[in-house]
């Protein structure tokens, strides 16, 4: 977001909507050159208890990823000139895809050493590691900014590179060294289990991806980079609202893994409370997003950006669902249900995709935006009222929390659109939404982690 607001500013909505294009390319390509292995390391080193184990999981993963990386680094470099002049029709894009080759190399180390913390129940050295880089990342994005958006990549790649390798010698190398390899056969176990379950989950992560940058593509070839640049603007900040999701499902993955051989029905309350605790959390920052959104996106991105409002409320509406879905995917990857979660992002890219293209795509970014909210909630109506049914969860465990969340955000996009509504009424609306949102479902949850405090002193 930082990156984002920063480009906007010194670079101009044609900046931001080459940097929004280079970091889909990047996050398509590091899938790529991981081939969703870090995910297969998070799950098989929750579930592994020898520190044998754990070298040779290590070893193998950071062996494939690297090559991996090393290839898809060179290949995006070799197909730049081409995907720039052919595929986005813009030849000014050539340098900047040009330097997402480096970039992926990076982001696919940076990968690595989040799955191997996962999987290790690291969160504490993980939180604070990421914390750091984030900050060095904002820091030198923001200087890097002053000249171009290739500066900007190059500069990304080099904090990543450095973080990685910090990690590795102060974290990971101790675990992959600790312990004595046995006979070379496990490792090609080893290498065999990773690729086992990381083939549907790579599948699964390339229909998300790639929907993703075929949206960006035929938005880029049917307006411009400016109408990139607002999508990218309103982009950046609506992702924060999936902050609160993905934290939890990067939590929820290593606990389901190690509780692979319950019988599902067993964890359906676990899972009850997973949901309404990131409700409580997620639902609440969507609807205060949404009634801050007449202010945020002038005064953060400046004026030329006030088209991109509309944007900014639809694409909220749509990460809203990110919550319960993400716990919905992270469930099924713990249980190595992985076939699961392709169908499901399989189908929610074509949605999307069709839905753009054949009935909004003159609408430009509205349009992408309003078809990422039907393609989302398409999506968790699938793991919702299909998948989860199937596999033992009682649909009486979440729908009150989705229903909600739906109603309320239907509310606070009513009150932010009706022009009859005074701005700040809507944003007062939308306010008292969040509030009540979170007294429900989020403030029972701190209740109770202050009293196991106060039980544990």
């Amino acid at each position: 977001m930082g990156l984002s607001i920063a480009a906007a500013r010194r670079l101009g909505s044609a900046g931001a909507g080459a940097l929004g294009v280079a970091l889909q390319v990047v996050a398509l390509s590091s899938l790529l050159a991981t081939f969703s292995l870090p995910q297969g390391l998070t799950r098989h080193l929750a579930r592994a208890t020898d520190p044998a184990e754990h070298r040779r999981l290590l070893l193998v993963s950071a062996a494939l990823i690297g090559g991996f990386a090393l290839a898809a680094c060179v290949l995006l470099v070799s197909v730049a000139p081409w995907l720039a002049r052919n595929v986005y029709a813009d030849p000014e894009l050539v340098p900047v895809l040009i330097a997402c080759g480096p970039l992926t190399f990076a982001a696919a180390a940076y990968l690595w050493v989040e799955g191997a913390m996962q999987g290790l129940r690291r969160f504490g050295s993980l939180a604070r590691w990421g914390a750091v880089v984030a900050s060095a990342d904002l820091v030198v994005g923001v200087v890097a900014a002053s000249w171009s958006v290739v500066v900007m990549l190059i500069a990304r790649a080099a904090v990543r590179l450095v973080a990685a390798g910090f990690a590795l010698s102060r974290w990971l190398a101790p675990v992959a060294l600790a312990a004595p390899g046995t006979e070379p056969v496990t490792r090609r176990v080893a290498a065999m289990a990773l690729l086992g379950f990381a083939g549907p989950t790579f599948a699964a992560g390339g229909a998300l991806l790639l929907g993703n940058t075929l949206l960006r593509v035929l938005l880029v070839r049917g307006t411009d980079l400016a109408a990139a640049g607002h999508y990218q603007a309103a982009d950046s900040l609506a992702q924060a609202v999936t902050l609160v999701p993905m934290a939890a499902a990067a939590a929820f993955l290593p606990a389901m893994s190690a509780h692979g051989d319950r019988p599902d029905r067993e964890l359906a309350e676990p899972f009850r409370r997973a949901i309404e605790q990131v409700t409580g959390y997620n639902l609440a920052l969507c609807l205060a997003a949404i009634g801050v959104a007449p202010w945020v996106m002038q005064n953060v991105f400046g004026r030329n950006f006030e088209p991109a409002r509309p944007v900014f409320v639809l694409l909220v509406c749509a990460y809203a669902t990110v919550g319960p879905s993400a716990l919905f995917g992270a469930w099924l990857m713990g249980r190595g249900r992985t076939r699961t979660i392709l169908a499901v992002n399989a189908l929610w890219a074509a949605v999307m995709l069709f839905v753009f293209h054949f009935a909004l795509a003159r609408w430009g970014a509205s349009g992408a935006a309003l078809a990422s909210v039907i393609a989302y909630w398409f999506a968790l109506a699938c793991y919702a009222l299909v998948v989860a049914p199937r596999h033992a969860l009682p649909i009486s465990s979440y729908l009150p929390a989705i229903s909600a969340s739906a109603v309320a955000l239907a509310l606070g996009a009513a009150l932010q659109w009706w022009s009859a509504v005074p701005v700040a009424l809507a944003v007062g609306g939308n306010l008292v939404l969040a509030a009540i949102v979170f007294a429900r479902w989020a403030a029972p949850s701190l209740a109770a982690s202050a009293w196991l405090r106060r039980s544990a002193m």
